[in-house]
């Protein structure tokens, strides 16, 4: 028996001191009275040092017992933010005489070992709760596997490799030597997951990874160290960049290289938003924003290995590339739209040089004006420069035809998509309800009987043979007027910043209302000074009002609206030649073209409108 006691002892290094209470205290009656290895689960057997006690080749009351590590050094393994290689596992427990327990430990990355107070229990009896010097810790945290990640497949970013437990979580369990052989390529599928904890590697996700192809190289990865299957990698010496639009879209990309990586911030490598290698690779065209504190926020959070957004501007070749805004008052109101919203509908108008055409392309001409062409992204332009490019597209003073409603009480007003009184600009125009889907139902509840014939020319792109349509069946709903738009050019804003939105201000104004009506000998005079100049008809029952209007054998040009508007106003025998602003310009005629047409026929469905007489009616 005492040949056994000697042994432990000299296991220990164990020689006779005097008993004290301090653990610290050498004892010249102290011996090791037993000295056991744990078999205790190696998960319950991982600690941090709380720097309570220190580290000794020997426990530390025996006689020649030497600090491996002081209570400092041991202080500050605790909070270091390694990848987790200043962890403990304890392997050994002895007891003393004095009833204090010693365990024997090594850190993780063998640096340290020996023994440390372990308290006055045994801690072989629960591993997890050790006094003195150490304190339980658990160093992996394992979670479920978002659906997400699960059904995302991935590639190794750089060569494969896997470990049979994450990298410093578990003492001498790392890499998986049979993950070598796995290719780059194999496809991957994330089965577990979990973190690091007490800061290690700042707490870093890894996952557990199948492979398939190579089941062998199964095993825990980095998640930062994976890919999504086909994506760019970018390596831990660089930085992806993205150069995107502020809604989101990518224009380019590019990856820069930093061989300093190790001793340079990604941050003050990229430089700033305004200077350094992010902002001299800007894709041509395009130009760095001059509110950049996002990319400023960018580039600080830039880390190796993965990538940032920056945001770039398209540059404007133009200061109408961006689509301007309109303003008419009328009556002391404004309004944001031209009556009828000419635009919406992509009416074809007449302006005064004669040009008749879609104002969409009035519209593609004011964007490439030479007056308001872009030299500089900070280009300013003055009152002058937007006045000439409004003049060089045509827009300067322009001519609309309408639809409005015949109806008091519920006036409407939509232009015409094709600047003639026909049902094919009614219904064809770009909000307008159109197809034959839409009709049938007015048409179906009319006194008109079968009218599959009529939808027939609906469906066949909308031939002439539609003027029957709103002659017959809509002439007494809908009437037609000219609307005059003149461009303000003294109240057009002045030194105007290239990217800022253009506010073009009108004035406007209308001949009455009148009706189409081919039958020359129905109808006001106005009626039928339309009809005349539409269908260049010169009958003797016409004779009356070409004099009256000064125009004798006048032939009429398709879509000619600016002749129209001022033959319509000699033609108003009852004075003035226009409507008031009042009457001509409702509310109602700056609303939605397509709401406008539906309450169009509408009117007519429900019988609102039953004159026939061709009567001339202003909308109120």
């Amino acid at each position: 028996m005492g040949k056994a006691v000697l042994f432990s002892a000299a296991v220990l290094g164990v020689t006779a001191f005097v008993a004290s209470t301090n653990p610290t205290s050498a004892s010249a009656r102290t011996r090791v009275t037993s000295n056991k290895s744990l078999s205790n689960n190696y998960n319950d057997r991982n600690y941090l040092s709380n720097g309570r006690n220190a580290l000794y080749n020997k426990a530390g009351v025996l006689k020649g017992a030497k600090v491996v590590a002081g209570k400092t050094t041991l202080s500050g393994l605790k909070s270091k933010s390694d990848a987790g290689q200043s962890y403990f596992r304890g392997y050994r427990v002895a007891k003393l005489s004095n009833g204090s327990y010693y365990m024997k430990v090594v850190s993780f990355d063998k640096q340290y070992r020996g023994w440390i107070y372990a308290g006055k229990s045994n801690p072989a009896s629960n591993t997890r709760n050790v006094k003195g010097g150490l304190t339980y810790t658990s160093t992996f945290k394992q979670s479920s596997v978002p659906s997400d990640i699960a059904g995302t497949t991935y590639n190794f970013k750089s060569d494969p490799l896997t470990y049979v437990q994450p990298d410093w979580t578990q003492y001498r369990k790392g890499r998986n030597k049979n993950s070598t052989s796995a290719s780059k390529k194999d496809a991957l599928k994330v089965t577990g997951m979990g973190t690091k904890t007490n800061g290690r590697d700042s707490n870093a996700t890894y996952y557990y990874v199948e492979d398939a192809t190579t089941p062998s190289a199964n095993g825990w990865v980095k998640a930062s160290n994976l890919v999504k299957a086909g994506q760019t990698v970018v390596n831990e010496d660089q930085v992806k960049v993205n150069y995107v639009t502020s809604d989101g879209q990518t224009v380019s990309s590019h990856t820069f290289t930093n061989p300093n990586y190790k001793t340079q911030t990604a941050g003050n490598f990229l430089g700033t938003s305004i200077a350094g290698q992010v902002a001299t690779n800007v894709p041509a065209g395009y130009s760095i924003p001059a509110d950049h504190s996002a990319n400023d926020s960018a580039i600080s959070a830039a880390q190796y290995g993965g990538q940032i957004n920056f945001t770039v501007t398209k540059n404007q070749a133009n200061l109408f590339s961006v689509s301007p805004k309109y303003s008419v008052t009328v009556n002391t109101k404004n309004y944001s739209t031209l009556p009828g919203d000419p635009v919406g509908q992509n009416a074809v108008v007449t302006s005064k040089d004669g040009v008749t055409e879609a104002i969409g392309n009035k519209l593609k001409k004011l964007a490439s004006a030479t007056a308001t062409n872009a030299k500089t992204q900070d280009q300013v332009y003055s009152s002058t420069d937007i006045q000439n490019a409004v003049n060089s597209a045509g827009l300067n003073e322009f001519y609309i035809l309408e639809y409005t409603a015949n109806t008091s009480g519920r006036p409407v007003s939509t232009a015409s998509a094709t600047g003639q009184p026909n049902a094919s600009g009614l219904l064809g125009g770009t909000n307008s309800l159109g197809g034959s889907s839409d009709l049938s139902s007015i048409l179906g509840a009319t006194a008109f009987g079968d009218s599959s014939n009529i939808l027939g020319g609906l469906t066949s792109g909308l031939s002439s043979a539609l003027s029957g349509i709103t002659n017959a069946i809509l002439g007494g709903t809908v009437n037609f007027r000219v609307v005059h738009v003149t461009f303000q050019g003294d109240k057009v804003a002045n030194n105007v910043k290239l990217g800022s939105t253009v506010t073009l201000p009108y004035s406007v104004e209308s001949t009455k209302s009148f009706r189409f009506n081919s039958k020359l000998l129905l109808g006001a005079e106005v009626d039928k000074a339309a009809a005349g100049i539409y269908l260049n008809q010169r009958s003797i029952d016409y004779k009356s009002i070409e004099k009256k209007i000064g125009e004798t054998n006048a032939a009429y040009k398709p879509n000619d609206l600016q002749n129209l508007f001022v033959q319509l106003a000699k033609a108003d025998l009852k004075g003035g030649g226009t409507d008031p602003e009042g009457v001509a310009f409702p509310d109602s005629a700056f609303s939605s073209s397509t709401t406008s047409i539906d309450s169009l026929l509408s009117q007519y469905a429900n019988g609102a409108a039953d004159s026939t007489d061709g009567s001339t009616t202003s909308s109120n």
